[in-house]
């Protein structure tokens, strides 16, 4: 038998070769059969079908699922740091504008006397908080491209070492539905880091407010 870790092939028992052979070209004698995959995604599915005809393959299956494997880490990494992000975005939200509301008490008072009613202060609040979240987001979208480019670039060059060619596939896909729907969580996470320095600022007494300038 042989194997080869060099490409996507699959290497063949002698056994099955012969029997492949005599299906083929029965008068002519066989010594070596590759059979060359046109991806290395199509891999396992060869693999299979030929193990369902009862040949004996041997392929480079488990380079693919060390492969796999580690873009699989790889992603997992990026998401923990997001994830990371996100809570610190929203405790530095959060705080932010509980400042700004200790800082904007006469201002508050002032918009309640004039007839401001506490929700229209709530809302105004939480507008903030959602807009400070997404600006958040769109530096993140810009700083994370070279970030994202370096990992996959040492990625792609592990998994080109593993399978001896260049690798052709992608790590990180991203799409305009992405960019997107990170725009409306980070909107999302900002919103609900301002609910309680809202409620706070809806909630002043205009009197106590106005007195505190």
């Amino acid at each position: 038998s042989f194997f080869n870790n060099q490409s996507p092939d699959i290497g063949m028992h002698q056994d099955s070769l012969n029997q492949l052979a005599d299906r083929v070209a029965p008068d002519m004698p066989v010594f070596d059969y590759t059979l060359r995959v046109d991806s290395v995604e199509h891999l396992g599915e060869v693999s299979d079908e030929l193990a369902e005809r009862k040949f004996n393959a041997f392929s480079a299956r488990w380079i693919i699922d060390d492969i796999q494997h580690q873009i699989g880490i790889a992603r997992w990494v990026v998401l923990g740091i997001a994830g990371l992000v996100l809570i610190i975005t929203a405790i530095s939200i959060s705080n932010m504008l509980v400042i700004s509301v200790l800082q904007r008490i006469p201002e508050f008072g002032i918009m309640k006397s004039l007839g401001a009613s506490g929700g229209q202060i709530m809302g105004m609040m939480l507008v903030e908080g959602s807009l400070l979240g997404a600006a958040g987001a769109v530096l993140a979208i810009v700083a994370s491209w070279p970030i994202a480019w370096l990992v996959e670039s040492q990625v792609r060059g592990y998994v080109s070492g593993r399978i001896g060619r260049p690798f052709e596939g992608t790590v990180f896909e991203g799409s305009v539905g992405d960019v997107l729907l990170v725009l409306v969580i980070a909107t999302l996470v900002g919103a609900v880091a301002s609910l309680l320095p809202a409620l706070r600022a809806a909630r002043l007494d205009p009197i106590e407010a106005l007195r505190s300038n």
